[in-house]
């Protein structure tokens, strides 16, 4: 009779630990069990994935983008010191952006728009070098507005109308906010 007892008290305990583990879970901030951290370098345009799991970073992968393999091709001086900014994180929780989201596609897609237009590496490296120092002073909006002028290059190069400044996208800088 004595050992079912300790069985079932146990078994409640058990089960309210559960729960309660459970319960403070939900209101903890997860990004100590596990997370995931993008950033660009904001002077070479490198992106990098850190992976932090019981609080310990466990995995850091550094990789060329695009722009920054274009930056190389080109030449264009960088500074040897990486200064890296939050593109977002991930967490059990879910997704939260960060100051510079959206700046490693943007970067990445004026490259690909002077690959379309077959542009010479004189008219990639004014716009890049532009791009780069927007990028190094924060100042995303500025690369919104290149990216649009080079749209419209691309758009007069495919014969179509350019679009007026401020109607090719919607801004997303208003969203760059990180916890």
């Amino acid at each position: 009779m004595r050992t079912k007892a300790v069985a079932v008290i146990l078994s409640v305990v058990g089960v309210v630990l559960l729960v309660l583990g459970v319960v403070l879970y939900g209101w903890s901030d997860s990004r100590w069990l596990f997370s995931r951290y993008w950033d660009i370098d904001t002077s070479s345009g490198d992106t990098r994935e850190r992976t932090v799991f019981l609080g310990r970073q466990i995995r850091e992968r550094v990789k060329e983008s695009l722009f920054s393999h274009e930056v190389r091709r080109l030449h264009i001086h960088t500074p040897e010191v990486r200064v890296w900014k939050s593109t977002g994180v991930s967490t059990l929780h879910g997704w939260t952006m960060g100051p510079y989201s959206g700046a490693d596609s943007d970067c990445n897609f004026l490259v690909q728009m002077f690959d379309v237009m077959r542009a010479s590496d004189e008219d990639r490296i004014d716009v890049l070098q532009k791009a780069l120092s927007n990028l190094r002073a924060g100042e995303l909006d500025a690369t919104d507005q290149l990216i649009e002028e080079v749209s419209n290059q691309l758009r007069q190069f495919l014969g179509l109308p350019p679009v007026p400044v401020g109607h090719l996208r919607p801004v997303f800088n208003q969203h760059r906010v990180i916890r």
